[in-house]
């Protein structure tokens, strides 16, 4: 396979496994060396392209941190029944948190390593309520806490204000009715839309021959069974014994 820069976090991905597994090294690389850290660098660079732009991480956290964000909102205002929930978990990809960490303000080229997590953390402290995020990097005695500073927050690892929080990653959020309207071709709805009429009108065709056809087989099948039955047709397996 060629390694091109679109595709060297494939190696990377592949060879990461291999050392999380303790399984030896290619006998080109050294885990230890300049060219595994090398290799580190470029494919982090590589995989942050999923978050390049502001659209990239709209459509790539946004939907996860409008659920996340919107439920603390609604905490904050009782309008949950399960405010006592103390811990709320969300499974995702990769590429997902690599966006979610765009979005919280990381400018860092940082590969996800396995089981990491994005940690919101809401707090109250008399009737005030506010976040902290947090980025767990990592497992065991490799495992890394980095502390996120969102858009319209102070320093990181400082309380913000739910409402700043709130208004800084607005234009992060993204909304499922916004989602679905982003991702409707013009000119149509959904899939088929974007296919011209042409195209829509053979697909139309193929798909009522292919219920014809359908029905007819099973039309056949129940006319020879019919006839089997009317002719006192009998069958014998030829693994029973029949006595002459």
């Amino acid at each position: 396979m060629a390694v091109t820069p679109a595709s060297v976090h494939k190696v990377l991905d592949t060879l990461w496994i291999n050392k999380v597994e303790g399984l030896p090294a290619p006998a080109w690389l050294n885990y230890s060396g300049p060219d595994w850290q090398r290799l580190v660098t470029v494919g982090s660079f590589q995989w942050n392209e999923y978050s390049w732009t502001p659209d990239l991480v709209r459509f790539g956290s946004g939907r996860l941190l409008d659920e996340i964000l919107g439920t603390m909102d609604n905490i904050s205002h009782g309008r949950l029944p399960d405010r006592g929930a103390r811990l709320r978990l969300y499974s995702d990809h990769d590429t997902t948190v690599a966006s979610a960490l765009a979005a919280l303000g990381n400018t860092e080229f940082v590969w996800p390593d396995f089981a990491s997590a994005v940690l919101f953390e809401l707090h109250s402290d008399s009737g005030q309520f506010s976040l902290k995020f947090f980025f767990s990097n990592g497992t065991g005695s490799q495992r890394q806490l980095f502390t996120l500073p969102p858009p319209g927050c102070p320093k990181p690892g400082q309380p913000c204000p739910l409402a700043s929080a709130l208004a800084g990653l607005a234009p992060m959020r993204l909304s499922l009715p916004e989602l679905i309207k982003r991702c409707r071709v013009e000119g149509g709805d959904g899939i088929l839309g974007g296919l011209s009429s042409r195209v829509q009108l053979l697909l139309a065709g193929g798909l009522l021959l292919l219920t014809c056809a359908m029905l007819a087989f099973v039309g056949a099948c129940r006319w020879f069974r019919r006839r089997e039955r009317q002719s006192g047709a009998v069958y014998n397996s030829l693994n029973t014994e029949v006595d002459g």
